[in-house]
């Protein structure tokens, strides 16, 4: 990998995040009132307006249409008139970096740098990011969770997964990533993970058939979630019917939708079978690549159709991470290349040109975009639950992904809500979080214009409520202002160091 990607992205420090919310929030058990504001329902599907939200200790404890109050010392009134109200928003494929740079081929999730691993907050909730997934945990992702869990620190809600579980030859070695090659290994490691505390197993994409299903067997008998990209030795059907509970970038549609599926996957099976610690990693890639396009060449709608209702059969969510395939399929569309939020993380070009060069060096892709594009729509038609997720940094990728969504067909509220009431009932907490009701978490997203008449209006946040903190615009541009000198300092100090 190329030395300029360990500068990729920065993110401003949660103890810059501590300095700036001191004498500037409401703090936590103090009452806050939001008065006149359009509430987003995400549940009915509908605008209730000119409503009064009483929030006390981080909980909605009344809402009301209107509502006389004796307001003490304590109380913070929020006028929203003229404002439009949304639940906190959940970024569901995330990988925090632990550090300031952001090493591609050594990634470090153990850093013990305190100062520079508590990475990745401020500019979420500046975005809007009330909760994430990480898809790449560690043990100072555990320790990231409890501290925030605690209160110890600021920062949005935290689901961990696993470090990358992968086969003998794992597709990206080191790191993150844990290589197991034989059954026994898979059900000792998910017993251990298990017992770390962590959410979920992350599965990847070169483990083998018997190795995958050993991981469902042992994770099933500790009621313990397996999730992450299906396997390209693995039907997506089999995956689904083994209990795999997330999709994770729609991996696995192409060759399952395919007529000539079995004769792929046997394909694939072999050439990864075959792999040695000598191959090079682009014949991996190569390989890769072509379990995520070949598959198009031969596509059977009633196959995808019968696809669809399987997986909403067995309950298995997707989450499609099309703002990330989008960037290697589409590079030069302004939405990728000019978006003017990247002055936010340094040396995106080079993200691009880094992601386009590894993981589609012959430009393949595109159909695969177009094809993950198309069946938005098809899926939630289907009644497939859809998850929202950037599976980049920075936060606003989230909101450009939700963007995705309505122009493959969803409507501003079907797309909305898979980042607020879905990722609830993925996680069994419809009775805590994501959509405004009373005894709710009020982790909360005041917006300037209505995201129903456009979704692009989620960028026009006046303020957020996170954990009982009333976070205004002018310290979230405070947030941002940083995060951007920040960004630019680094960028030098890669020039000077080369």
């Amino acid at each position: 990998m190329k030395k300029t990607i360990n500068y990729i992205f920065l993110i401003i420090t949660l103890t810059t995040f501590f300095n700036c919310t001191e004498n500037k929030t409401t703090k936590i058990n103090a009452t806050i009132v939001i008065k006149n504001i359009n509430i987003i329902d995400v549940v009915n599907q509908k605008t209730l307006r000119n409503m009064t939200i009483v929030i006390v200790d981080n909980k909605i404890s009344d809402i009301k249409r209107s509502l006389d109050l004796k307001l003490d010392n304590n109380t913070k009134v929020i006028d929203g008139s003229n404002k439009y109200v949304i639940p906190g928003l959940w970024d569901m494929h995330f990988h925090a970096v632990n550090d300031r740079f952001y090493d591609w081929d050594v990634y470090n999730p153990d850093s013990t740098d305190i100062e520079q691993r508590k990475t990745f907050a401020p500019l979420l909730v500046a975005f809007g990011i009330t909760g994430t997934r990480e898809m790449s945990g560690s043990k100072f992702s555990l320790n990231l969770k409890r501290q925030i869990h605690n209160k110890e620190l600021i920062g949005p809600h935290f689901i961990v997964g696993t470090p990358l579980v992968d086969g003998a030859i794992p597709l990206f070695p080191g790191g993150s990533t844990v290589s197991v090659t034989k059954p026994n290994e898979a059900e000792e490691l998910v017993k251990q993970f298990h017992e770390d505390g962590y959410d979920f197993i992350k599965t990847y994409s070169h483990l083998s058939d018997e190795t995958y299903k050993a991981i469902h067997k042992s994770a099933k008998e500790l009621n313990f979630e397996v999730s992450g990209e299906i396997p390209i030795t693995v039907s997506l059907w089999e995956a689904s019917d083994l209990g795999h509970k997330t999709v994770e970038h729609l991996t696995g549609l192409e060759v399952a939708t395919s007529s000539k599926e079995n004769e792929l996957r046997s394909n694939y099976r072999n050439e990864v079978g075959n792999l040695t610690k000598e191959t090079k990693q682009k014949d991996k890639i190569k390989t890769w690549n072509r379990s995520e396009w070949e598959g198009t060449l031969t596509k059977d709608l009633n196959k995808t159709k019968a696809l669809y209702n399987h997986l909403e059969n067995n309950n298995t969510w997707v989450v499609p991470t099309l703002v990330i395939q989008r960037a290697i399929s589409y590079p030069n569309t302004p939405s990728v290349r000019t978006n003017p939020n990247y002055k936010y993380v340094t040396k995106y070009d080079t993200l691009v040109d880094y992601l386009i060069e590894e993981f589609d060096p012959e430009r393949k892709l595109k159909a695969t975009y177009d094809n993950r594009f198309c069946s938005i729509k098809e899926l939630h038609d289907a009644g497939v639950g859809i998850l929202a997720g950037s599976d980049m940094q920075g936060g606003f990728p989230l909101l450009e992904e939700l963007g995705i969504f309505v122009d493959a067909g969803l409507t501003p509220m079907e797309a909305l809500t898979t980042a607020t009431l879905n990722p609830a009932k993925y996680l069994d907490k419809e009775d805590e979080f994501g959509s405004i009701d009373i005894g709710k978490s009020a982790d909360l997203v005041i917006l300037n214009e209505n995201p129903l008449e456009n979704i692009n209006h989620l960028f026009k946040i006046d303020g957020v409520i996170l954990k009982g903190y009333y976070l205004n615009r002018d310290l979230l541009d405070k947030y941002l202002e940083q995060t951007e000198k920040d960004a630019r300092t680094l960028e030098n100090e890669f020039e000077n160091s080369n």
